[in-house]
């Protein structure tokens, strides 16, 4: 007799028991079945297996899934779930805890679906999908230097965490700054022949005696001025 591990293809078999109630919730909260679909195969992608629509169907039958309740989505939570995820970079882990400890009722699955319905993905599987989001992004930088010449004064990390929390977008940094560095040449040659200076071993007779603040010259180039004054 064949062993239930392995198709008769002698492929290892799917066990879609262990998500079983991940499927009975992202069903409930009302995805539909090509949906579930991708949650699934995110995870199964790590483990080089893949699920088609066909076995996910005919397991939904024998489960006899029916639709309940669909979890309440609000424009609130779909907008922290976006604070968390852009600007700060948190885990699906620490979303959930934040999230929880502002009161909102809300499952692992659930939050996860909130993410890919609205283009919160965490790895893009396609070329075609990297090409779609490094066009929002360069649509983005386009429009934005149209009303400040602010991003002219970034370097490669702060355009990146910019273009991140302003534009909604996970693009790759790399394509990101080569693209930004063909538009600006003259202003990525002026920042590398900077003259930066790195001040190491400091020491200062106690706590709170010196404070550092990075990044604040960039204000100059506005006509504001930083000045840090100790009392």
């Amino acid at each position: 007799m064949a062993s239930n591990s392995r198709t008769t293809a002698g492929r290892p078999r799917i066990d879609l028991d262990r998500f079983r109630d991940q499927i009975q919730e992202a069903w409930n909260f009302g995805l539909s079945i090509s949906d579930i679909l991708d949650l699934i195969n995110d995870e199964l992608v790590q483990q080089g297996q893949v699920l088609t629509l066909r076995t996910l169907e005919r397991r939904l039958s024998e489960w006899g899934l029916s639709r309940q309740t669909r979890t309440e989505v609000t424009e609130i939570l779909i907008d922290r779930v976006r604070l968390y995820f852009f600007k700060y970079g948190y885990s699906d882990t620490s979303i959930l805890r934040d999230l929880r400890q502002e009161g909102f009722t809300i499952s692992e699955y659930a939050l996860k679906a909130i993410r890919w319905q609205n283009g919160m993905k965490r790895r893009v599987r396609t070329t075609e999908e990297r090409d779609q989001i490094l066009e929002i992004a360069k649509q983005f930088l386009q429009e934005d230097i149209q009303r400040s010449a602010a991003i002219k004064s970034f370097g490669r990390n702060y355009l990146y965490n910019y273009v991140r929390l302003k534009a909604g977008v996970l693009v790759s940094q790399n394509r990101l700054y080569n693209f930004y560095k063909t538009r600006h040449p003259e202003e990525v040659r002026r920042r590398q022949e900077r003259n930066w200076r790195h001040r190491t071993d400091f020491k200062v007779p106690g706590p709170n005696f010196l404070w550092s603040l990075d990044g604040y010259e960039k204000l100059k180039l506005f006509g504001f001025q930083v000045c840090l004054a100790f009392f």
